[in-house]
């Protein structure tokens, strides 16, 4: 996974808001497809997260809505780390509307590794850690 995994969509009708642009939850909907598509790039499975004892958990998310898409819009979102620790991962996220080329929400998302029994934050299995090392 040495290259950033990014996820294109075309904004559908039920994307949008009354308004006609996308509504702004939608936005975190593509990230969540993005974060999905990259930890299966990183060969992380929810098989392999219930086999190991551990869990991937969402600690916080920011994002910060700088233009707009609307409907038909073709969009990316690419999904980078900003850093990488021994019990998180902080990803990078950008949206871009390709049909404009303007970036229409940038943030980042911090995830943290849990034991699926303590429910308390446990190191990155190491193989993840060096999968996820290549997305810098």
């Amino acid at each position: 996974m040495a290259q950033p995994v990014q996820y294109r969509r075309k904004v559908r009708f039920w994307d949008v808001d009354a308004y006609g642009h996308v509504f702004n939850v939608r936005y975190l909907v593509y990230w969540d497809d993005v974060l999905c598509d990259a930890f299966e790039a990183a060969g992380v499975s929810f098989e392999a997260e219930r086999n190991g004892g551990y869990e991937f958990v969402v600690a916080h998310l920011e994002c910060d809505y700088v233009g707009e898409a609307k409907l038909g819009d073709e969009l990316t979102t690419t999904i980078t780390v900003e850093r990488l620790g021994r019990t998180s991962i902080v990803f990078g996220m950008e949206t871009v509307n390709d049909t404009t080329g303007d970036v229409v929400v940038r943030g980042h998302e911090v995830y943290v590794v849990i034991d699926a029994e303590t429910r308390r934050p446990t190191p990155i299995p190491s193989e993840i850690h060096s999968a996820f090392a290549d997305l810098r």
